[in-house]
């Protein structure tokens, strides 16, 4: 499957980095902030935290998804 990735460098954060595998047989990539600064979220709070990416999948029969740290 090829998966196009475009980086956008956000109002928050200069340094884009790309998607990654973090250990080797991983099954999902890790996402990184863009962002200058610390983001303290509070309890209970909903923050949108931006990851300088946009992505664009082969077609619909493919999904992105993304989720809270499993470990």
């Amino acid at each position: 499957m090829k998966l196009d990735v475009k980086f956008i460098p956000s109002e928050k954060g200069k340094t884009v980095n790309a998607p990654f595998y973090a250990t080797s047989g991983s099954a999902g990539m890790d996402l990184s902030a863009c962002i200058d600064e610390p983001i303290i979220i509070k309890k209970g709070e909903i923050v949108f935290v931006p990851t300088g990416i946009a992505i664009s999948l082969p077609s619909n029969e493919y999904v992105a998804y993304i989720y809270a740290r499993s470990g």
